[in-house]
């Protein structure tokens, strides 16, 4: 019998590899268009994918934490896909949402 090697991924590994197979699916899933195996997905998607890490918050402190310049952004894009308007406007991390927001 093969003994299986297993296999263990710090939790920030987990939320990286989980959020690069998410921003994909959500690129493809807007536009229609499948992402490449080549090309990085557009960041707004990206920025969508690791803000769903918000309710895991010690996975998304792991992550982002305080001090981290793409924090906000973040977090300001997936309140503003969330409520469907925009978002820390005036500020540099200001975001306009680029779809509808879900029902």
């Amino acid at each position: 019998m093969v003994k299986r090697r297993e296999i263990k991924y710090s939790p920030k590994t987990n939320g990286n590899r989980l959020c690069s197979c998410d921003c994909s699916a959500l690129q493809e899933f807007q536009t229609g268009v499948a992402v490449p195996s080549t090309s990085p997905p557009n960041q707004i998607y990206s920025d969508l994918a690791y803000g769903s890490l918000m309710d895991s918050q010690s996975l998304f402190e792991s992550l982002f934490p305080v001090g981290n310049p793409n924090r906000q952004k973040i977090i300001n894009r997936y309140t503003c896909e969330s409520q469907g308007t925009p978002y820390g406007e005036g500020t540099q991390q200001g975001q306009s949402p680029v779809g509808l927001p879900c029902n």
